[in-house]
């Protein structure tokens, strides 16, 4: 969030936009950009041809390694 970073704003670690709170920063930290057309899982070292193929992998086969807490998955509300 380059707004907070450049006010040096600090979020709570109990708010739902920290980035400890975020439920996909794993996955998106075992993606690798290897070429043009090619990713690969970080997990597993399988291939894919786009990073699409990628995050349907991840919810089929890497799902349980999801940062839930308590049980439940975040979801944030339209206002």
């Amino acid at each position: 969030m380059p707004f907070m970073e450049k006010e040096k704003y600090q979020l709570s670690s109990r708010c739902r936009l920290h980035p400890s709170n975020e439920i996909f920063r794993d996955q998106e930290e075992h993606k690798i950009h290897v070429d043009l057309n090619e990713w690969r899982c970080g997990y597993c070292k399988k291939v894919f041809r786009a990073e699409k193929y990628l995050d349907q992998h991840f919810d089929n086969r890497h799902y349980n390694l999801l940062n839930v807490v308590s049980g439940s998955v975040f979801t944030f509300l339209s206002i």
